[in-house]
C-alpha cells in the first residue's frame, strides 16, 4: 500500500466531465463549504416552531 501514498483518486459516474474539471470542482468544494460555515456562524439562527391548528 505504500506505493499509493500521496496519490488521490477521483471517482465519478459522469463520464462526460473532463478530468481537469473534476479536479477543479473538487478543489472549489472546500471554498463553498467554508462560505457556508461562515454564513452559519454569522447568522446564529435558532429553530423556528410553527403551531398548526
Amino acid at each position: 500500500m505504500r506505493r499509493l501514498d500521496g496519490i488521490t483518486f477521483f471517482i465519478t459516474n459522469d463520464t462526460t466531465i473532463p478530468q481537469t474539471q473534476i479536479i477543479q470542482r473538487y478543489r472549489e468544494k472546500n471554498k463553498i463549504e467554508e462560505a457556508f460555515r461562515e454564513m452559519k456562524s454569522q447568522l446564529a439562527l435558532r429553530p423556528i416552531y410553527f403551531n398548526s391548528y
